[in-house]
């Protein structure tokens, strides 16, 4: 017997698919970060640390966390910033 597909319209998996995502770009943002913090290249790891807080700033978001948000926000300005840094000291 074949397995029959899940139907999509359905608001609860509607609501699976939209909490897998959001875990998916935590999960990816995470692996962003740790590969920021293992690289050697400021340039480098000031970009990954911005996609990867940025990341984890949208799965922050979706869970409403209120500690978890400035967190993101705060770490990911200061990334920039030192991206700016690292920018205007190299040219």
């Amino acid at each position: 017997m074949f397995l029959k597909p899940k139907n999509l319209t359905n608001f609860r998996n509607l609501s699976d698919l939209k909490r897998m995502i959001f875990k998916i770009l935590g999960a990816f943002g995470l692996l962003f970060i740790t590969y920021g913090v293992i690289t050697r290249k400021a340039m480098t790891r000031n970009m990954v640390f911005i996609i990867g807080g940025l990341l984890l700033l949208a799965y922050s978001s979706y869970l409403r966390d209120p500690i978890f948000i400035p967190l993101q926000i705060i770490f990911t300005l200061a990334s920039i910033y030192e991206l700016f840094l690292i920018k205007k000291t190299s040219s």
